[in-house]
């Protein structure tokens, strides 16, 4: 069981180190947002409960991802931490949620196509404001 606080806007914070499967150590005190999953999709993957631990690995891995194949190895490990919950069906189209979301953007931190498209709707919520 990991030691997470919680917050009135849906951010989990590690409350200690977290250290993984593999030994990768995830500092006490990374946040997250739990599962990103659409409201659409929650009876196939649940957004928090059943996978905090599984998110919580998988958004800290994105984090240090700097290429789209160090992506692909993050969205991998959350495939196989949902396998462990979930039946095939559901570990599959939660794995296929995660890619897609790389495809378009999500979550990532290197150069991406995506970039330019996203920063307009930055500066158009901007004007907004």
């Amino acid at each position: 069981m990991i030691n997470i606080v919680t917050n009135d806007d849906g951010i989990y914070t590690l409350g200690e180190d977290l250290i993984t499967d593999e030994g990768l150590i995830i500092p006490k005190d990374f946040s997250w947002d739990g599962a990103s999953v659409p409201w659409f999709a929650t009876l196939i993957v649940p957004r928090a409960y059943k996978v905090l631990e599984a998110s919580c690995m998988h958004d800290w891995r994105c984090s240090k991802a700097r290429t789209p194949s160090e992506r692909k190895v993050a969205d991998r490990y959350l495939y196989e931490r949902f396998k462990a919950k979930f039946n095939i069906v559901r570990s599959t189209l939660g794995y296929w949620g995660v890619r897609l979301g790389a495809f378009f953007g999500i979550g990532v931190r290197y150069k991406h196509w995506a970039d330019p498209i996203k920063e307009r709707i930055k500066e158009w919520k901007d004007k907004k404001t």
